[in-house]
């Protein structure tokens, strides 16, 4: 629902600004294939300026389904100026190999009218081996700026219900946001822009109002999401004003 959606205080502040912000909403059950399409159809309806600097921004596994749209779809993705993973399982996360079985038989099939159960291929794309065997075999296009941003954090900041997995994923030991690992968080060949002391929800997401027992955190203090969104916006916007120059950015193979 609305409360689920990531920074809707800094896309009212980037408007303000002058700037078109538009929120792709994808399938929360799918996998990468269907919501590339998703993504695809919203682009292609869309009446974008010439003279427009395109961003795509993909929290958790939106970072996937963008890198799937680009490869499926290059006519729209020429359009595409550059490209934001934040918080994204861009190399898959244990977590799906470890709750697949259980989301299959309890999760998968469950109404739910906010979230249609779509092809049922969610878990199946964040699982480790698929979504790495993924990246090295499909190369990014190489006109398209990559930016990554990771978050880790330690126990008083994460949320309630996020506390198993981030103990499961390494706690401390491993520096992780309750979700997904931060090295695995960056878009290879991208510009890393930073590491957020949040968890995965509190990165970019107000639910504590709607959810106050799951989100409760032993710090209460909020992450300065508004802040975070404004600012790595303007740096990307700054970086491809001064990288027009220099020609697109290119990606290892």
């Amino acid at each position: 629902g609305d409360a689920s959606r990531p920074f809707s205080a800094g896309a009212a502040r980037l408007r303000a600004a002058g700037a078109t912000v538009r929120t792709i909403v994808v399938g929360g059950r799918s996998g990468t294939s269907h919501n590339a399409r998703q993504i695809a159809d919203a682009l292609a309806a869309l009446q974008i300026d010439d003279d427009r600097k395109v961003i795509l921004i993909g929290y958790s596994k939106g970072g996937l389904d963008i890198l799937r749209f680009l490869v499926d779809f290059p006519d729209l993705a020429a359009r595409v100026d550059a490209v934001m993973g934040f918080a994204s399982p861009l190399f898959g996360t244990p977590l799906a190999d470890l709750a697949e079985p259980a989301y299959a038989a309890l999760v998968a099939n469950l109404p739910y009218e906010k979230c249609p159960p779509g092809d049922g291929e969610v878990m199946a794309s964040l699982r480790p081996d698929a979504a790495s065997g993924w990246l090295v075999a499909n190369p990014l296009p190489a006109g398209v700026r990559f930016y990554s941003l990771a978050a880790f954090t330690t126990r008083e900041h994460v949320a309630r219900a996020l506390v198993p997995f981030w103990k499961h994923l390494g706690g401390t030991e491993v520096r992780n946001d309750g979700q997904v690992v931060a090295t695995d968080a960056v878009i290879p060949g991208s510009t890393l822009l930073g590491f957020a002391n949040a968890d995965h929800w509190g990165v970019a997401q107000t639910i504590e109002t709607e959810h106050p027992v799951l989100a409760a955190r032993r710090d209460p203090a909020l992450f300065p999401l508004e802040q975070l969104f404004v600012a790595m916006v303007a740096f990307i916007a700054d970086d491809l004003v001064q990288d027009a120059g220099r020609g697109p950015g290119t990606v290892p193979a």
